[in-house]
């Protein structure tokens, strides 16, 4: 997968301290796991508890040896914060703008 490639090259670099991954299928979501779980991952994807949520959001944001947060598109997409992440990169994108805007925007504040 090509995606892969490119954030282990930049991640190994170290020219993404911490990225934001989003994809929209779980089975994507696994690969990417599995091929970046070096780097330290957090994952929010639509099976993660409501009561986890939290907890995986706080770690990414709180604990430097997570470089790596992998959300799905429709359950990361809104209402989190990730601005301990200066880049985004959306692995598979949604054919709704406003969703792929909306993700953004987690990673940004003003």
């Amino acid at each position: 997968m090509p995606a892969v490639r490119l954030l282990r090259a930049e991640l190994d670099a170290g020219l993404l301290q911490k990225v934001v991954v989003i994809a929209y299928h779980r089975d994507v979501l696994d690969l990417l796991h599995h091929f970046l779980h070096g780097f330290g991952v957090a994952r929010l994807d639509g099976s993660t508890p409501a009561l986890e949520r939290g907890v995986v959001v706080n770690c990414f944001q709180e604990n430097p040896n997570i470089r790596v947060f992998l959300g799905q598109l429709t359950a990361a997409g809104q209402a989190i914060t990730l601005t301990a992440a200066h880049d985004l990169v959306l692995v598979e994108s949604s054919w709704v703008p406003d969703d792929n805007i909306q993700v953004s925007k987690r990673i940004h504040r003003l």
